[in-house]
């Protein structure tokens, strides 16, 4: 099932570029995005082989309202692109 959807979420400075970090250095292990406002969090495996599994949850209100969760796969190839994006927002 495909769904399309947009909420807003804020982010601590220095949050977005820790993720950034971890994703740059990932390859069999785990990078955490857990933000203090938790509107978005997401876990990034690696597998040590170029596959990466990427889980998260988006909220619109910490307390009620959706809450939906959702997985993708992706290459560890597009990690760096995605590791500069998150450390450009966060300036």
């Amino acid at each position: 099932m495909v769904g399309v959807g947009s909420f807003g979420a804020s982010f601590m400075q220095g949050e977005l570029s820790r993720f950034a970090r971890e994703l740059r250095i990932l390859r069999d292990g785990e990078a955490i995005l857990a933000p203090l406002e938790p509107n978005l969090e997401l876990s990034v495996a690696g597998d040590g082989k170029g596959d990466v599994k990427v889980k998260g949850t988006a909220r619109n209100n910490f307390h009620t309202g959706t809450q939906p969760s959702f997985r993708l796969d992706l290459n560890q190839a597009y990690l760096p692109a995605i590791a500069k994006a998150l450390a450009d927002a966060d300036s």
